[in-house]
């Protein structure tokens, strides 16, 4: 179907007649070389609608290749970013989880035209789709694909919509910064309240100064509507969004929908209402020690922990924790949705019961757990901590809750244990945390240790620990024997992980799940270098307490195609490449974490020979943030040691050194392209 003219009758559109065209807006020089500049964008968000309006100048052939089409709905949060999923299902889907989103009409049209035409035509097709709810049911619903025709670079592209929209209790976070500069940004937000509750702020501003934003109420019909109105006259474009930290870095507008429907549907009152949002009162039911059940659901809790050792002198419970740990990691994991689609009707059997068979279901794993601690009398707390790559805790109210991640933290005398309870089938031990929950803060809030049920809950802000560059290492050792007849290079490699090489690395080596929101790319074996015929990975011992140090030993071979040159173009695994940084970044950056990569190759000969470009393998860099050496030593007359040492010092680069980030990246480009030259003698 092809849609033509300056207004576009969409499918069961609404009656809709254009504005009038935006103010004339000129790109100042500073910004000639962006591929797209936002000239105006109006954006106007009710508790059922959502519109924008939009007017983009289209300065290069990539401006132009991006804005070709257009997706709906569209994405008004960094943090849910198109890739979050790398690995998973979703990893192509740019469209956020909206429970309900039905256009009333779109249209689009050149506000300027390098053909001098306004007509524009546009290609438009939905697709049926599907995202997994929080219970494992699949929630059905369409995406908006418009494709438009006829652009060109140095046309003004102006597109309007409007759509019905239902948060469904979810918050919805705002970023108005983007990958592209905006020269003029207003958002209006719309939010209607109870009368009663008119004194209670439902949007949260994050880093936005005072004179960008304006407060106003009015009545309707007995019940009052907020109108947060938001202006920017400039906003500078982020180039490499995926290496920001949205929380520690833009500014940011959180719409609390959900607490407030939550509210509005319980009837609580307005002083309630003030205190669950600006006193963190968490609205969960507290945990006793005090009181045993004895249903079956606990006696099978009871039969299932009774063939876990447990020592009496275990008096902080730590012990019986991780033991309990490394039998719930060896059971099979059924995951939400499996429950509902699966070959075998899951939810037909209690949790209890699952347990008993071995299984663990992803819906009741901290249910199991907390049941768990609380029948051995072990105090606990429930922490609530957020993943830094999307948002940070705030300490003076509950916001970002949607983000919201949970752990189960034990106290051992003036510190703490931590345990992730499975998440996506991902396992880890106690203490282990991913790299995005360090470093952060984390609410803790006590639970077993309560003097009853119904009393207030104090709650406290934790400091997570945070691993550094000594922990989080990397080291292969390769001894590489070379047979210059048949032209084969025959490998031993031992790989040690520690730190977060090992929290990520090990679950890809063992085949097992993989934590899916980490980039792909972060993913690489000791083998997984170009035409390596793998013979063998052997797993060795797993150290359990922190840096969870462990081992594998790899055998195989390579093929050389050049009887004098051993090709080494993708032998190392970088975390940071060249390619994910084609120009310098105009922002902070920040890496997923501190570590220290570390390579060591012993080069055997069957015959002496001369390296013939060692030189080329000595590279050198040193600031406060990265650190690289790299060089060939000979060991003997067949003997050479190639070594290779990458330090990331620091998580957070700073936009005035940015520029540093693209020479560490350039020498590690080199160093992973390098060719070893000899000459036999």
């Amino acid at each position: 179907m092809q849609i033509i003219g300056k207004s576009q009758n969409f499918p069961g559109q609404r009656e809709f007649k254009w504005p009038d065209y935006f103010a004339n807006y000129t790109v100042p020089d500073s910004l000639k070389n962006e591929d797209i500049v936002v000239l105006n964008e109006h954006v106007t968000i009710t508790d059922d609608i959502i519109r924008k309006r939009v007017a983009i100048k289209i300065q290069t052939e990539e401006g132009l290749r991006n804005v070709k089409t257009l997706q709906l709905p569209e994405n008004l949060d960094l943090t849910n970013a198109p890739n979050w999923y790398v690995q998973g299902r979703f990893k192509d889907r740019k469209d956020p989880f909206i429970y309900k989103y039905k256009i009333n009409y779109f249209a689009g049209r050149l506000s300027q035209a390098v053909k001098k035409s306004s007509e524009l035509s546009i290609d438009y097709k939905n697709e049926k789709v599907f995202w997994v709810d929080n219970d494992g049911r699949r929630v059905y619903d369409y995406i908006h694909n418009f494709n438009f025709g006829d652009l060109s670079v140095g046309d003004i592209l102006e597109y309007i919509y409007e759509a019905e929209v239902d948060w469904n209790h979810k918050q919805q976070v705002i970023y108005p910064h983007s990958c592209y500069p905006k020269l003029n940004y207003n958002l209006d937000l719309k939010i209607g309240i109870r009368a009663d509750l008119k004194n209670v702020d439902l949007v949260y501003n994050h880093g936005i100064e005072d004179a960008a934003f304006k407060k106003t109420l009015q009545n309707r019909n007995g019940d009052v509507v907020y109108n947060y109105s938001y202006h920017f006259d400039y906003l500078k474009g982020y180039n490499n969004i995926n290496y920001i930290m949205p929380g520690f870095t833009l500014p940011s507008i959180s719409i609390n929908h959900g607490a407030y429907l939550s509210l509005k549907q319980s009837g609580n009152n307005a002083a309630n209402f003030f205190y669950v949002l600006d006193k963190y009162k968490w609205m969960l039911f507290v945990d006793t020690i005090k009181d045993k059940l004895f249903d079956k659901y606990h006696a099978n809790i009871r039969k299932f922990i009774a063939g876990i050792p447990s020592v009496s002198e275990d008096s902080t419970g730590n012990i019986f924790a991780s033991q309990l740990l490394d039998t719930l990691n060896k059971l099979k994991f059924i995951s939400v949705e499996s429950m509902h689609y699966g070959e075998i009707p899951q939810y037909a059997i209690p949790s209890s019961e699952q347990l008993l068979k071995g299984r663990l279901t992803e819906e009741y794993v901290i249910k199991n757990y907390k049941d768990f601690l609380s029948e051995k009398g072990i105090n606990y707390y429930n922490g609530i901590v957020i993943d830094k790559r999307k948002a940070v805790i705030n300490h003076k109210y509950r916001n970002n809750y949607a983000l919201e991640r949970r752990l189960i933290i034990i106290p051992e005398g003036n510190r703490y244990k931590y345990y992730v309870p499975r998440h996506r089938g991902v396992t880890y031990l106690l203490d282990e945390l991913p790299f995005y929950f360090e470093g952060t803060s984390c609410v803790l809030m006590p639970c077993t240790d309560c003097p009853g049920k119904g009393v207030k809950q104090q709650i406290s802000f934790l400091g997570v620990p945070k691993s550094t560059f000594n922990e989080n290492v990397r080291y292969e050792a390769a001894s590489i024997k070379v047979n210059s007849d048949s032209m084969k290079l025959s490998f031993f490699i031992k790989e040690n992980l520690s730190g977060q090489f090992s929290t990520l690395l090990r679950h890809y080596y063992n085949n097992d799940f993989i934590d899916s929101t980490v980039r792909a790319d972060i993913y690489k074996k000791c083998t997984d270098k170009p035409a390596f015929g793998s013979l063998e990975i052997k797993k060795g011992a797993l150290q359990k307490r922190f840096p969870f140090k462990q081992t594998y030993n790899c055998v195989g071979n390579i093929k050389l195609t050049n009887k004098n040159e051993i090709n080494l173009t993708n032998w190392f695994s970088f975390i940071w490449t060249k390619d994910q940084f084609n120009k310098v970044p105009n922002h902070e950056v920040y890496s997923e974490f501190q570590f220290t990569d570390s390579y060591n190759f012993l080069f055997e000969f069957d015959k002496p020979v001369e390296i013939l470009n060692a030189e080329n393998f000595t590279k050198k860099l040193s600031n406060e943030y990265f650190e690289v050496t790299s060089n060939v030593v000979k060991q003997g007359e067949d003997k050479f040691l190639l070594s290779v040492i990458v330090k990331v010092k620091k998580e957070m680069i700073s936009e005035k050194d940015a520029s540093k980030i693209i020479e560490f990246v350039s020498i590690l480009d080199e160093i992973n392209h390098l060719k070893l030259n000899y000459k036999i003698l």
